[in-house]
C-alpha cells in the first residue's frame, strides 16, 4: 500500500502539467463567455469527457502501439526530450516576421 501513494502523486502531477488546467482555464473563458450557464456546463463536460477518453486510450494502448512499431521507451523518451529542447529554443529565439507592405 504504501507505494500506491507516490505512484498517484507522481501520475497526477503529470497529468496536471500535460492538462495544464490553469493555463487553459482563460481561453475556456473566452470560447464560452456568450454561452449561458447551461451550455457552459455542457461544453465543459463534454471536453472532460473526451479528454479522459483520449488519455485512457494512449494509457492502455501506448506501450501496445510503441511495441509493435519497434520504439522502445527511452528511444521515446529521449526523442520527447529533444523535441522539447528544441521548442524551449525556438521560443527563446523567436524569429519576428514583419508584413512588408
Amino acid at each position: 500500500m504504501p507505494i500506491v501513494l507516490p505512484l498517484f502523486a507522481k501520475a497526477f502531477l503529470t497529468l496536471f502539467v500535460v492538462i495544464d488546467p490553469v493555463g487553459l482555464a482563460p481561453l475556456y473563458l473566452a470560447l464560452v463567455s456568450d454561452r449561458t450557464e447551461a451550455e457552459q456546463s455542457q461544453i465543459a463536460t463534454r471536453a472532460v469527457v473526451v479528454s479522459a477518453a483520449i488519455l485512457l486510450a494512449f494509457g492502455l494502448t501506448g506501450a501496445y502501439v510503441l511495441h509493435n512499431l519497434g520504439i522502445s521507451l527511452q528511444a521515446f523518451q529521449i526523442t520527447a526530450g529533444v523535441l522539447l529542447f528544441k521548442i524551449a529554443l525556438d521560443m527563446i529565439f523567436v524569429q519576428r516576421e514583419f508584413d512588408k507592405e
